[in-house]
């Protein structure tokens, strides 16, 4: 092998060559061990290597993975893997890191409004965001003022009220354009996948919300020209009609957790069917959308992928900030509706914003302290499996895994995560044997490393108060501590998965959302009706699971738990065409389905006299 050089004088064709071998390592490497690593480590670094060296190098690590997948290679992740340690996974990932930094680099810090890049108006410092993984810098973004705010609203209102978009565009060229923003996901997968990694979230994971995030912006385009209403041939002398039209300006706020999604994925389950709704006489609404300030990354490429299409500008729009300018965004009177994903005390706050404003359209997706029943009846196994992704992260479920489904709790931080678990006593115990062995058998590790199965926690504030409701457990002798309960390294805000068993259904562990990787197994059950009773004792009531192969058991729960989304004999697989939302302290509206439409839509009655 030739010997290895520094790159750091690399003239601009070498580079060039060099970055390519290096994307073409990194694709064939897919899970990698430390053998596979070695291999892309000398790449980056093989500036006197002829370019066949380069690709016989990129070769080699192919063939690795092919014995790797056969069983041949050490170090991998079977079922039976041992955890590995996440500073061992943040040093081994730094190959990983490197080649995607030299495809990619983060090219937008900046609020869209009115289809341009602007500096915001009171020259604020920028805030710099940090790698949760390593706690090093990734980009410096500039946040808004509230006289940022309101050119943002103002750009939105006048393409509503002035542009084409709002004036001429039929059904069938909205259709067109959220295919066009489709198209430029998916030809930027690979960037928004880097995008998310850099807030934490497992690179596989992330590939896989893209997918989804690209399957919900098609499923939406679908009903760009479909939007109906009703007609009533009720009585010969009148001609009776519904009519839907766009709200307007929606105000959409999203959280940490899943920025497009719910990360990337959030804001497009919300910029979707805004964009989709509408009519023939009013084009469609215009969207304010304000990204987590800890994760606003993959919204800026989504922004620009939108500036690139037919898309006129001012449609959407991209505000940045923190809790004043969301709060400033929510109350803002040029608005027609508000959409917040998030908690539910943030919940509160942005109700009571829109309120004040005056009487308008709000939707609110908050928290969420979600049950999941496994019955003496269930497929353990197979209930195991989906419990521990449930509570804490990535694990493929029997198939499950799907463009259009959301199937990763990202380490505890997802409003829907599986965080009390009711167990039927007859296999209480057997079945704490299987999630305790399932979890210690995760693997923590730098997002950028494909073989991460959970990631860090989004921030020091998040990783402090998981570790303050971890240790408040801790310290109840009465509840028993299975496994977990610590940090997990030095570097970075890492926390095992962490099982807390003997939970009483009023201890604070099993009241309040902790949303980090954190599962309460409460006292075990007797009967059905027992278990449903239990579970609809939170005041939150966002999603529910049921283990059983029993029609009565499962009737029965489908009838009276109080949850909006209730799965069974799976978990947290969110389909595009089924509506997503809570009941009680989980907020109103959905997200989602055709019923998504609901909220970003007006109903106009129409009743005519014939003459």
């Amino acid at each position: 092998m030739a010997e290895l050089k520094d790159i750091s004088s690399l003239d601009t064709e070498s580079t060039d060559n060099l970055q390519e071998s290096a994307g073409r390592a990194l694709e064939s490497l897919g899970t990698k061990t430390d053998g596979l690593l070695a291999k892309l480590d000398a790449i980056l670094v093989g500036a006197g290597m002829t370019q066949a060296e380069l690709d016989a190098l990129a070769e080699a690590a192919g063939d690795d993975l092919d014995a790797l997948e056969d069983g041949e290679a050490d170090g991998g992740v079977g079922e039976a893997g041992p955890a590995r340690d996440p500073s061992t996974l943040i040093m081994t990932a730094g190959a990983s890191a490197a080649a995607a930094a030299a495809r990619f680099a983060v090219r937008f810090n900046r609020p869209l409004v009115n289809g341009a890049w602007v500096q915001p108006r009171a020259g604020a410092t920028p805030v710099q965001l940090v790698c949760p993984a390593t706690g090093e810098g990734v980009a410096a973004v500039h946040v808004c003022s509230t006289s940022d705010i309101d050119d943002a609203v103002a750009a939105a209102r006048a393409a509503l009220d002035a542009g084409p978009w709002g004036s001429s565009w039929t059904g069938a060229q909205r259709r067109q354009a959220l295919h066009e923003i489709a198209n430029g996901m998916a030809q930027n997968r690979d960037e928004l996948s880097w995008l998310e990694s850099l807030a934490g979230k497992p690179i596989s994971q992330a590939a896989e919300d893209i997918d989804a995030s690209i399957e919900c912006v098609r499923h939406f385009a679908g009903f760009a020209d479909r939007i109906q209403g009703k007609y009533f041939a009720a009585h010969p002398g009148f001609e009776s009609f519904t009519v839907r039209e766009p709200v307007g300006v929606c105000g959409l706020i999203t959280s940490f957790n899943y920025p497009l999604q719910c990360r990337i994925v959030l804001t497009v389950w919300k910029v979707a069917p805004a964009l989709a709704a509408g009519n023939a006489s009013v084009a469609a609404n215009t969207v304010v959308v304000k990204p987590a300030h800890q994760t606003p990354l993959s919204t800026l490429m989504l922004a620009h992928i939108v500036s690139q299409t037919s898309v006129p500008r001012g449609v959407l729009n991209v505000v940045l900030g923190g809790a004043e300018i969301g709060q400033h965004l929510a109350a803002h009177p040029g608005l027609d509706m508000v959409s917040f994903t998030g908690s539910t005390k943030v919940g509160r706050l942005i109700a009571a914003a829109n309120a004040a404003v005056g009487p308008r359209r709000c939707t609110l997706e908050l928290g969420g302290k979600n049950p999941i029943i496994v019955c003496a009846d269930a497929d353990l196994d197979k209930a195991a499996d989906s419990v521990v992704n449930a509570a804490f992260g990535e694990k493929r479920v029997h198939g499950l895994v799907s463009k259009n489904l959301i199937v990763s709790a990202n380490m505890g931080q997802n409003c829907c995560a599986g965080s009390r678990l009711l167990l039927h006593r007859s296999i209480h115990d057997a079945f704490m044997d299987k999630i305790k062995a399932r979890a210690a058998r995760l693997v923590l590790g730098h997002p950028q490393d494909p073989a991460t199965e959970m990631g860090p926690v989004v921030d020091q504030t998040q990783f402090d108060n998981i570790m303050a409701r971890i240790n408040e457990a801790k310290r109840d002798p009465s509840i028993r501590l299975v496994t977990g309960g610590e940090r997990r390294g030095t570097t970075g805000y890492f926390v095992q998965p962490t099982i807390f068993a003997d939970v009483d259904d009023a201890a604070p562990l099993a009241v309040h959302e902790v949303f980090g990787p954190v599962l309460a197994v409460l006292k075990p059950f007797d009967s059905i009706e027992e278990a449903v009773r239990r579970a609809n004792s939170s005041v939150y009531g966002l999603a529910a699971g049921l283990w059983t192969n029993n029609l009565r058991s499962s009737q029965y729960a489908t009838k009276h738990l109080r949850a909006g989304m209730i799965w069974i004999n799976n978990y947290n697989d969110t389909p595009v065409y089924m509506p997503f939302g809570g009941l009680k302290q989980s907020g109103y509206g959905k997200d989602l389905g055709e019923e998504a439409l609901d909220g970003f839509t007006v109903l106009k009655s129409v009743h005519s006299a014939r003459e």
